[in-house]
């Protein structure tokens, strides 16, 4: 499970918990990328920035890291979670 919020500043705050495993927060920044986004967190991938390609359905985000498929957002209006 992964869930993040986006500031209009493009700091991002979230948390992640993997399958079987403890939630962990994290935050950090993001920033617009020729087809999708980029995005940095202390907390994940020992700082290193990660790119994403992100095509766009309605509310359905589908997010392709090194062009393989990556992972299915749903944008949700607010902060709903109180990242």
């Amino acid at each position: 499970m992964f869930r993040t919020y986006v500031t209009p500043e493009l700091a991002q705050r979230g948390s992640v918990r993997p399958l079987g495993g403890a939630e962990l927060r994290f935050s950090g920044t993001i920033r617009a990328a020729e087809y999708g986004f980029c995005s940095v967190s202390p907390q994940l991938r020992n700082g290193q920035e990660r790119c994403f390609e992100v095509w766009r359905d309605g509310t359905t985000l589908r997010t392709y890291w090194n062009g393989t498929a990556w992972t299915t957002m749903t944008i949700q209006p607010g902060n709903p979670h109180g990242l």
